[in-house]
């Protein structure tokens, strides 16, 4: 168990932190961290903003009232905690370039020296490594998931209230493979199949490409800037695109994917391939590496 925590700790922070953000971001947003804030500091002053009488009033009460004013209510807040990935996702994966960098300019450079299956060996570290950074960042989506399970009724949400309109869905990110019907029938399953593509695809592309860069470029500054270039590099000119050309700049634009609920109308497929392209890169990386290498 020591060992397997030593070997992981990275990965393990990782999650820690992605989830803290999501469950932050979301009670942020409904105001409640302000007003808590404001109570603590001061009672008489916060229960007044609230309009609450005074002499009732009480955190017990406060926490009644912004459950009524500012409720959970499941798949808006999936959507809403996790809003802000779409900028901090190649921050999560540059720690792991800058680990990687760190590891293959030590004992690795040297112990693959070793290895006639140069390209294999590379390889499978730099997948697995991906792997885990992916399996990181979902688990911390998948217990946010479970968090709002036990903070509201999602799953009973009836479903002539309006919620899950399929008329109003159309043309959303899935809905062109699995039809209308499956996120009206299906929010909850939905969104974990989407934050499958947003929260395991996109860090395992990312992460990966974030280690193959390393493997050809001169410095740990440059591993750190390289990611951060691309990503965002990339988005401007998919919005520039998107600014000229309309809908098919989101092919181009990584954070469209990442806020996917604010497009409509394309192809699942076509954005999803795109989206791999890093992937893609990567592999000619470490198949062009391989073939140039100076031991």
């Amino acid at each position: 168990m020591k060992l397997f925590l030593r070997n992981n700790l990275v990965y393990i922070i990782l999650a820690s932190i992605c989830f803290i953000v999501m469950v932050y971001t979301n009670i942020s947003d409904k105001g409640y961290i302000n007003v808590l804030l404001n109570y603590f500091s001061n009672a008489e002053q916060a229960c007044i903003m609230q309009q609450l009488p005074l002499d009732t009033c009480s955190l017990n009460t406060i926490l009644e009232y912004l459950s009524e004013v500012a409720y959970f209510n499941g798949t808006s807040d999936v959507v809403w905690g996790t809003n802000n990935f779409q900028l901090f996702l190649p921050f999560l994966v540059i720690i792991i370039g800058i680990k990687f960098y760190n590891q293959y300019n030590t004992i690795l450079r040297f112990s693959l020296g070793r290895y006639q299956k140069w390209k294999t060996r590379i390889l499978k570290i730099i997948a697995i490594n991906s792997l885990k950074t992916a399996g990181a960042v979902f688990l911390s989506f998948t217990l946010y998931a479970c968090f709002l399970i036990v903070m509201t009724n999602i799953l009973d949400i009836p479903l002539n209230s309006g919620a899950y309109d399929a008329t109003v869905v159309d043309g959303m990110f899935l809905t062109d493979l699995f039809g209308n019907n499956f996120y009206h029938f299906n929010p909850f399953r939905y969104h974990i199949i989407e934050g499958f593509f947003k929260f395991f695809m996109m860090p395992f592309v990312y992460a990966f490409f974030a280690q193959s860069i390393a493997l050809v470029l001169k410095s740990k500054k440059q591993v750190l800037i390289a990611p951060l270039a691309y990503y965002y590099g990339v988005a401007i000119l998919g919005y520039g695109i998107y600014a000229l050309f309309g809908q098919v700049g989101i092919y181009f634009n990584p954070t469209a994917l990442m806020a996917i609920g604010a497009y409509s109308n394309f192809s699942s497929i076509i954005i999803i391939l795109m989206n791999c392209i890093p992937l893609f890169v990567s592999l000619f990386i470490i198949w062009y590496k391989g073939d140039h290498l100076e031991m």
